[in-house]
């Protein structure tokens, strides 16, 4: 399976979700980008064989920049994970028909389980 992991600033939550989903998952094939530009470029490019992205938002901004490459992502799973502090971002989270919502302060466990439930479809 490969994962497309996006993460504004490849720091923090965001680079420390990539590491655990590499050693918890050495079998997914793990692909980062730093920006939305980043998630577009991969995804528009035929046979990508990307069945998952994983978003770390951290602002309202970065999820309207992902509306518009919503239809980018009709076959591909997206968990999102949001700031805890951010207001009226679960609205437009709900939008993009997420498999999965959680947010930056959500241990990894739950992550985990819906990467090995996703392996399996």
């Amino acid at each position: 399976m490969k994962l497309l992991f996006y993460s504004a600033q490849n720091q923090g939550v965001g680079k420390n979700l990539a590491r655990q989903v590499r050693v918890e998952f050495p079998e997914i094939q793990v692909d980062q980008v730093d920006s939305i530009q980043g998630i577009s470029e991969k995804v528009c490019r035929p046979l990508n064989g990307i069945r998952v992205i994983m978003v770390s938002v951290t602002n309202r901004e970065e999820l309207i920049k992902l509306q518009c490459l919503h239809h980018l992502m009709d076959n591909i799973r997206l968990i999102l994970i949001l700031p805890r502090d951010a207001q009226n971002v679960e609205k437009l989270a709900l939008m993009l028909q997420p498999s999965f919502i959680c947010f930056a302060d959500t241990r990894f466990n739950d992550i985990k389980l819906v990467l090995a439930k996703l392996q399996r479809i």
